[in-house]
């Protein structure tokens, strides 16, 4: 479907404001992913606006934006910022006076050196929900704090391989209150 959001480019992780703004990751300017906004105005949505310099630059990808259901922070999953910990990350922004704040870093507790991604709310507002790759896969890799000395028996190998532990995103949650005070400008 074309329209303001969908020019012709890759566009991913949308999502929604309570008004119905849209904001989303786009590689329409660079090649690169940057986030952008759509405004619904008069029920038509407006052309896609970048959301500036402090969100995006030529060597950041941000692939997720999430809004909060009243658009006062956004969550963000990136890559590229010098304030990483390591692989993507995740930030978050603050709308203040109709301006947002330069995105902050979460910080170690929900960082780490693996990628960190994927922001969400739960449906109740209690909770921050993300995906991490911080456990080690089988095998051990750049990311482990030790890796193993000897090889993996197939059974070894076999069965972390279809542990919780397997070295893939697993879901994570804390709590949102924490979030929104430890971050708050």
């Amino acid at each position: 479907m074309q329209g303001p959001a969908n020019e012709g480019y890759n566009q991913v992780f949308a999502s929604m404001a309570a008004n119905g703004n849209l904001y989303f990751a786009s590689s329409r300017k660079t090649g690169h992913y940057d986030i952008f906004r759509s405004r619904l105005v008069g029920g038509k949505y407006q052309p896609a606006e970048d959301l500036g310099p402090e969100f995006n630059g030529p060597a950041i990808d941000s692939f997720e934006a999430f809004i909060s259901p009243d658009e006062s922070f956004l969550l963000i999953g990136s890559f590229g910022r010098d304030d990483s910990f390591g692989s993507s990350d995740l930030y978050i922004a603050y709308s203040q006076n109709g301006t947002w704040t330069k995105p902050k870093n979460l910080g170690p507790i929900i960082n780490s050196k693996a990628r960190d991604y994927s922001p969400r709310i739960s449906g109740d507002g209690k909770w921050l929900l993300f995906t991490s790759e911080r456990t080690t896969p089988p095998g051990g890799s750049a990311t482990a704090a030790k890796p193993r000395s000897t090889p993996y028996t197939y059974k070894e190998f076999t069965a972390e391989s279809r542990s919780l532990y397997n070295g893939l995103g697993n879901l994570y949650r804390i709590p949102l209150d924490y979030v929104l005070r430890t971050t708050k400008p």
